[in-house]
């Protein structure tokens, strides 16, 4: 009797696992929890308002969580490279959702108000507070590029 009841409760924990279990599903991958911890480290701008960026431009983001602070390269308004630093602040809004701010070092004026969209581990979108068309798709990277750290790589090719 035991062992009739034992292979009853196999069959019908298989039954329930069985059909959950398919090959042409894929596996979602979860968001994390957007916070100064998930920002932490380098971010490569992989895509604006829904197209690449040209080839040569780039813009690379780093945010450290320790001390809230970023540092940017870019040269995406200019031929030659831009290195830029500042402080971050990361807010939850009711409505929003969670908006990164931030300000630039040595009286630069403001970096902007974004709303985090989506966070992943390698993959991050921001929309410009205040408008639904500026949409900046950020993508982990193990660092910026070294040449572009010692201003080398200044003008487009």
């Amino acid at each position: 009797m035991m062992k009739y009841f034992f292979t009853l409760i196999v069959c019908a924990l298989m039954a329930c696992v069985l059909p959950s279990c398919s090959d042409d599903e894929q596996t979602p991958v979860n968001p994390i929890e957007v916070s100064p911890m998930s920002l932490d480290g380098t971010w490569m701008l992989t895509e604006w308002n829904g197209a690449a960026l040209l080839e040569g431009q780039y813009v690379y983001i780093t945010f450290t969580r320790r001390d809230h602070t970023f540092v940017m390269y870019d040269n995406t308004n200019s031929m030659y490279s831009h290195r830029r630093s500042g402080s971050y602040t990361m807010l939850q809004d009711e409505k929003k959702g969670f908006v990164l701010t931030g300000e630039y070092d040595y009286e630069l004026g403001d970096w902007g108000s974004y709303i985090v969209t989506e966070m992943k581990a390698d993959r991050m979108v921001l929309i410009k507070e205040g408008t639904s068309a500026e949409v900046s798709v950020y993508t982990r990277t193990n660092g910026v590029p070294s040449d572009i750290e010692k201003g080398s790589r200044s003008v487009i090719r």
